[in-house]
């Protein structure tokens, strides 16, 4: 997996929910999951996974991570999975079939324009910059502000 230059401050988990109530967070923050993956048995061998949620996203429980660090570089390494595999355009890797959200264009559209780009326009996901540019506008798809 490549260094994305991702750091995190040195924090503890309470130092850095202090005066926030955790139970407001959406449920893939709370799971240290970044991307709102989906438990199965190949996200289940994700390094940093613990287990399924509680909660489910869609009727399916998400992988829990053990740090956000691990859920970002899982939701990258998902990402470059499907873009390897020939989902090379937001339409397709959000959108399309086996992607993030199958049939969800408005999600794809959204993300598109937080990336400053066209959902049809081809990604180059192996560029660290653009796997940066594509998680933060992926977070923002998913958990708002």
């Amino acid at each position: 997996m490549a260094d994305y230059g991702w750091s995190f401050p040195d924090i503890s988990p309470d130092d850095y929910f202090r005066g926030i109530n955790v139970a407001t967070l959406p449920a893939g923050m709370r799971n240290n999951n970044l991307g709102n993956i989906k438990y199965s048995q190949w996200s289940s061998k994700l390094p940093g996974a613990v287990g399924p949620s509680r909660n489910t996203d869609q009727g399916d429980p998400q992988v829990v991570f053990n740090s956000p660090e691990a859920g970002v570089a899982a939701t990258a390494r998902l990402a470059l999975n499907k873009y390897t595999g020939g989902m090379t355009n937001l339409n397709s890797l959000i959108a399309g079939d086996r992607g993030w959200t199958p049939g969800n264009y408005d999600a794809a559209a959204n993300i598109a324009k937080s990336m400053g780009i066209k959902p049809t326009d081809t990604l180059n996901l192996s560029d660290p910059a653009s796997m940066t540019n594509f998680v933060r506008a992926l977070a923002l798809q998913e958990h708002g502000q």
